[in-house]
C-alpha cells in the first residue's frame, strides 16, 4: 500500500517537472548587453480548476569578459511582458480578480561565466474553469487561453536597469519570444 502511494506521488511530481535547460544551450538568448544575456523559458504545469498553469522562468547568464561578479539590481515588477499570436499581433492581457503578496527579489549576483534560472510566475490571478492555459506574470500581465483555441502564442519580455553610482549592471535587455505551451498545442 505505501509503495503504491509513493509511486503515484513520484509520478505526479515528475510529470509536472519542466524540461531542464542549461547555460551552454545557446538557443533563445538575448544579445549580450554589458555582459548580461537573458531568456525566458516556459513549462505547462499543474492544472487548477481544470486549467493548466504555465510556469515562467527567467534565465540570466554572465558572459562578460571580466572576472568580476556581476551584480544585477533587477526588480521583477519592472519587467514588461507581451504575448503575440501566430501572426505577431499583440494579445491583450486578461482582467481577472487578483490577490497576491510578493517579496522583493533583491540584488542578483552572477559570478564570471555563471548562469541563474528562477521561476518568476505569479499565483494571484483567479483561475477560470477548464481553459487551455493561464499565464500569470503579475497583476497587469495575465493571459487566459480559451478551450479549443488552436492558435500558437509567444511570450516576449524586456527589462532595463538605469545606471547608478554603485558598480552594478545597467542596460536594457530584450528577450526573444518563446512559444507558450497551451494545452491545445500539447501532443
Amino acid at each position: 500500500m505505501n509503495w503504491t502511494i509513493t509511486t503515484v506521488l513520484a509520478l505526479l511530481l515528475f510529470s509536472t517537472t519542466p524540461r531542464v535547460t542549461s547555460a551552454d544551450d545557446d538557443t533563445g538568448w538575448s544579445p549580450p548587453v554589458n555582459g548580461l544575456q537573458a531568456r525566458l523559458s516556459l513549462a505547462r504545469g499543474q492544472a487548477l480548476n481544470g486549467t493548466p498553469l504555465i510556469a515562467t522562468y527567467l534565465e540570466l547568464r554572465n558572459v562578460a569578459n571580466v572576472a568580476n561578479v556581476m551584480e544585477v539590481p533587477l526588480k521583477l515588477e519592472a519587467i514588461q511582458f507581451e504575448v503575440v499570436d501566430d501572426q505577431d499581433k499583440l494579445v491583450a492581457p486578461t482582467s481577472l480578480p487578483y490577490d497576491e503578496i510578493s517579496v522583493e527579489l533583491g540584488m542578483l549576483r552572477l559570478p564570471h561565466e555563471s548562469y541563474l534560472r528562477f521561476n518568476i510566475s505569479h499565483h494571484g490571478a483567479g483561475v477560470p474553469k477548464n481553459q487551455s492555459g493561464l499565464l500569470d506574470l503579475g497583476l497587469f500581465h495575465i493571459w487566459v487561453f480559451g478551450p479549443g483555441d488552436k492558435r500558437s502564442y509567444n511570450l516576449r519580455g524586456r527589462f532595463s536597469v538605469e545606471p547608478s553610482k554603485s558598480r552594478t549592471w545597467s542596460g536594457m535587455v530584450e528577450m526573444p519570444k518563446v512559444k507558450i505551451p497551451t494545452a491545445e498545442q500539447m501532443p
